[in-house]
């Protein structure tokens, strides 16, 4: 059964970093609770806008969904993390550039959330990509998406994931049929791949989207760009290999590049490059 409350965050344990920024920003966070777990949204604009008039599909409705990456799920890698919020929220400062309606779509128990009952610490180790936790996210996409609809049903997303939150765009795409684009930064596309590469222990109970057959003849029905750095040591270049070649896509070598360097200075550059790229595609 599906339970959904919405509240504003008063005093509570949400992340100082993040929190601080929304306060500065002028911005509303939110807790919602999908499929049981709870988790933030950040939602600045969710009204289409009238972008420059050299911007590219200015008239179209387009949601640009942000995913977070997978933070601090262990302590030097042996002991389980009682909170895995990010000290540093990359995707949500990628989103703070982009000039689209846009979306923070928070991972369940992240941000001071993770000492609800329900949130154990499997959800952000070993089961971070569970069916459950998609589950959740692709319903409060859900309900993000729906005034969208009701005012334009042609209207489209694109998801943003950064490292493992690209597992989860291209888990969360095909559950959503407005979902038409799927960028990842930094992504880890094939978590069996990291974690056999690493020597980590097999991340029991989530999905693959590299061994996931998509809709169809087993292509994805969303257009799709993975943006690596040549110098990342955290998901190396070699992890999108595999999904790749099943899956197809682009991916965008960026040189000098690593996990968290050099993206958010580069973004509002690669924004427009990825806006000729899908116009074009």
């Amino acid at each position: 059964m599906t339970f959904f409350v919405t509240m504003t965050l008063g005093c509570s344990s949400f992340s100082p970093a993040l929190e601080d920024r929304v306060k500065v920003l002028g911005w509303q966070r939110t807790v919602s609770v999908y499929g049981d777990l709870p988790m933030i949204t950040v939602a600045p604009n969710l009204k289409p806008v009238v972008l420059k008039e050299d911007s590219l599909e200015a008239s179209s409705t387009r949601l640009h969904v942000y995913i977070e990456g997978d933070g601090i799920p262990w302590i030097n890698g042996r002991f389980v993390s009682a909170d895995p919020t990010p000290m540093q929220p990359l995707a949500f400062e990628l989103m703070v550039k982009d000039p689209r309606p846009t979306l923070y779509l928070g991972r369940p128990c992240y941000f001071g959330l993770s000492d609800e009952p329900v949130c154990e610490p499997a959800l952000w180790t070993n089961e971070r990509y569970s069916p459950q936790v998609v589950e959740s996210m692709a319903q409060a996409l859900d309900a993000y998406i729906a005034p969208f609809l009701l005012d334009d049903p042609s209207a489209k997303i694109t998801l943003f994931g950064y490292s493992g939150g690209g597992t989860l765009a291209l888990l969360l795409a095909p559950k959503n049929e407005a979902v038409d684009r799927v960028v990842t930064i930094a992504g880890n596309l094939d978590p069996e791949q990291w974690t056999e590469t690493f020597g980590y222990l097999p991340l029991q109970g989530s999905l693959n989207p590299t061994h996931l057959p998509f809709p169809g003849r087993g292509k994805p029905s969303f257009q799709q760009v993975h943006i690596v750095g040549d110098n990342d040591d955290v998901v190396p270049l070699a992890i999108s290999d595999a999904y790749l070649e099943v899956h197809g896509g682009e991916r965008w070598v960026k040189n000098g590049f690593s996990h968290s360097c050099c993206w958010l200075e580069a973004w509002p550059e690669l924004l427009q490059q990825l806006e000729q790229f899908f116009r074009n595609g």
